[in-house]
């Protein structure tokens, strides 16, 4: 049995059984390992399961979901998060499935949403970092980067998944990309200089010491490149080319020390032996400094056995950059070792960036040790902004009795602070900064909603924050396509701006298609005419769709409100016109001819029904008429042979331009006669009814006329 199915499952079948199974190996539940469906979809199902997860947890959860690859999870997850993913917004769903080598679930994701170039080349990209060759090849055989693409995969491109290869240690990947590296491209496009340093450095990571040797033996090995190289200038060949040898090779020598394999001092040895040789000292990529400040990025305690075996070398005390690089790995035994080879004293502003990333990441225990050791960390208020943006509320409390004016001063007292609690998502850190007296706004609301956190929405509303009237709150959930947001902003009643439609307005020009729907249907208001042509600018690809659906509502209400009008009309009409009933005839007199039944006279309710549906009918007549003329309308006079042989001569006139007879003279009108203004009639027309058919690729043409005509108004769109 899985972990997960004996964490789900067995552990709960009795007492005894959940007394042994106990440990955090049986308790702990992996979501990037399949799940029992069962089990998956009462968790995430519940109506409190996402109510203190904001929008970038939810999506985390998709993308563990989907690296799983149980398709099942994945649905039921894709509905409970509420996120709707249009375009490029999927590429994190599509990356970590190819990772993982989910053929399938990728496929799916494939054929659901809108891939483009950019997410398929992150696709394969992925596969190749995750080491799945089936998972490259598919990707690279779509149309969009595949060989008869207009616009294919480039080297550059080949060159970055190669390495990310070597990096994870997928040798036969790397050996299965180098001919595609290699080969030259048909555009004429070669790879960036310095080609082979680069991917050794990545193999010298990741790889074995085989891989390594083998990927030396290629063109000469390091001699004859460096050789090619000309002591500094590119070279010309398969390989050459970049920066000079001694940079280069510094680079391929501290990614070796950092390797994650077990034969890590083999291949540093070996390239010290293959002619390695260090550079003059430049910073903190050169020599055995930055030797060092590549030791001390390794996390765990693989830093401490890699400075010590350098030391052991005679590189001497590590320098700066190699504190500044253990500060912002976290990695508190290399900065206490460092410490006591004998460190010079330090200002904050020496390493200020480092110490920021490490309280980015909530590094107590290390920031602790800096300040004991004697390096000032004033001042601190951009140490408590990282605190916050990271959601560490242990660091936030100590950085404030640590240094109370500064925290409060530079971050406490602004209200922008809020915004950066808002992207971490932890809920007690924001009620632990409306204790310390954090200031509260009108923007706090958009802010909270666009984090997609509900419990911060109703900590909002329970501390008698002031609701914003321009509905940017809605907008910004609907640009992030967060359904459960909008959600619950209507339910905690906030409200959708201005009855111009503004807010929807904006929104339609990012927000995904489901969302706007959503805002039509929860009854935000909204001006069709000030949203037709709008979904022409969207960025996500699907402004047809948006467009279209503009058009279909558009012609739903001016349906809808002359029925209305025709209604109230009949209604007026049937309250005036109605009379008495007339007096009832006298008896035939002869007996044999029967009487004619009297007919009811229709009722004011009645009339009003027939009018209105009269003219609903007459309406669609006029409508279906207009569109049929509008399709078999003659060109414009500008396209026309009569008219441009008229244009032609008014250009050849002496003077450039004909002067045209006046209107009320010279045509057979009388003198000082005015011209009748024609009147306009305003047709609504649906989109691209009429329009060209599709070509082979699915795409309809788009003119100059249906531009010109989307940017104003529909009525000319036929």
């Amino acid at each position: 049995m899985s972990s997960n199915e004996v964490a789900t499952g067995l552990r709960l079948a009795n007492k005894a059984t959940a007394r042994t199974l106990r440990g955090a190996e049986h308790t702990t539940i992996h979501l990037s390992e399949p799940v029992p469906c069962a089990a998956f979809q009462h968790h995430w199902t519940a109506p409190a399961a996402f109510r203190t997860m904001g929008r970038k947890q939810r999506e985390k959860l998709l993308c563990l979901t989907a690296a799983s690859g149980d398709l099942t999870n994945l649905q039921v997850a894709l509905q409970a998060t509420g996120l709707v993913l249009p375009g490029g917004k999927a590429a994190p769903l599509l990356c970590a499935a190819g990772r993982a080598g989910r053929l399938e679930v990728c496929k799916w994701l494939a054929a659901r949403h809108r891939v483009d170039r950019d997410c398929w080349v992150s696709l394969f990209q992925a596969a190749a970092k995750g080491g799945q060759p089936a998972v490259c090849q598919w990707a690279v055989q779509q149309k969009e980067i595949g060989p008869g693409a207009g616009y294919p995969i480039e080297p550059d491109e080949l060159e970055r998944a190669a390495m990310q290869a070597a990096g994870k240690g997928h040798a036969q990947l790397v050996w299965w990309l180098l001919p595609a590296v290699l080969s030259p491209d048909p555009r004429g496009l070669r790879p960036a200089p310095g080609l082979h340093c680069r991917l050794l450095a990545a193999a010298a990571k990741g790889c074995d010491l085989d891989t390594v040797q083998r990927l030396c033996s290629l063109d000469g090995g390091p001699e004859a490149w460096a050789a090619a190289e000309g002591g500094g200038s590119g070279g010309r060949g398969v390989w050459g080319g970049g920066q000079a040898p001694a940079v280069q090779w510094d680079r391929v020598l501290g990614k070796a020390v950092r390797g994650h394999t077990g034969e890590w001092r083999a291949v540093t040895a070996f390239l010290l032996l293959r002619g390695a040789r260090f550079g003059a000292p430049m910073g903190a990529s050169a020599g055995l400094q930055g030797l060092y400040a590549h030791a001390a990025r390794v996390p765990g305690p693989g830093a401490l056995e890699r400075l010590t075996w350098l030391a052991s070398l005679g590189a001497g005390a590590p320098g700066q950059a190699a504190l500044q690089a253990a500060v912002a790995a976290g990695n508190l035994a290399a900065v206490q070792w460092i410490l006591r080879q004998g460190m010079p004293y330090l200002q904050l502003g020496d390493i200020q960036e480092s110490v920021r990333r490490a309280a980015a990441g909530g590094r107590l225990a290390l920031l602790r040790a800096l300040h004991g050791g004697g390096c000032p960390l004033e001042p601190a208020g951009p140490l408590m902004q990282a605190a916050i943006e990271g959601g560490h509320l242990e660091l936030a409390r100590w950085l404030l009795a640590a240094f109370p004016r500064a925290c409060f001063d530079k971050a406490l007292a602004s209200n922008d602070t809020w915004y950066e609690a808002y992207g971490a998502g932890n809920v007690e850190l924001m009620a632990w900064l409306h204790e310390q007296g954090c200031p509260l706004d009108v923007s706090n609301w958009r802010w909270a909603a666009q984090c997609g956190c509900e419990a911060a929405l109703e900590q909002l509303r329970d501390w008698g924050c002031r609701k914003t009237s321009s509905g940017d709150a809605y907008e910004a959930a609907a640009n992030e396509g967060d359904l459960r947001t909008l959600e619950a902003l209507r339910r905690l009643h906030a409200p959708f701006g201005p009855a111009s439609g503004y807010m929807l307005s904006r929104a339609v020009k990012e927000a995904p298609l489901p969302c706007l729907k959503w805002l039509v249907e929860a009854g935000a208001p909204v001006d069709w005419s000030r949203l037709e042509g709008q979904g022409y600018w969207r960025m996500s690809g699907d402004s047809d769709e948006v467009e279209h659906w503009i058009a279909v509502e558009s012609l739903k209400a001016a349906r809808q409100a002359a029925a209305a009008e025709a209604a109230q009309r009949g209604k007026g009409k049937g309250a005036k016109g109605a009379k008495a009933p007339a007096p009832a005839k006298p008896a035939a007199k002869n007996p044999r001819k029967v009487a004619a039944k009297p007919t009811a006279k229709p009722t004011a309710k009645a009339t009003a029904k027939a009018a209105a549906e009269a003219s609903v009918a007459a309406a669609a007549k006029a409508l279906v008429q207009r569109a049929v003329k509008a399709a078999a309308r003659p060109p414009p006079a500008a396209t026309r042979p009569r008219a441009r042989a008229a244009a032609q001569a008014r250009a050849q006139a002496p003077g450039g331009v004909a002067k045209r007879a006046p209107q009320g003279r010279g045509r057979g009108g009388a003198a000082g006669a005015k011209r009748k203004k024609p009147k306009r009639v305003k047709v609504w027309t649906v989109g691209r009814a009429l329009d060209p058919p599709p070509g082979p690729d699915g795409r309809r043409p788009v003119t100059i006329a249906a531009m010109y005509a989307s940017r104003n108004s529909w009525r000319n769109k036929l």
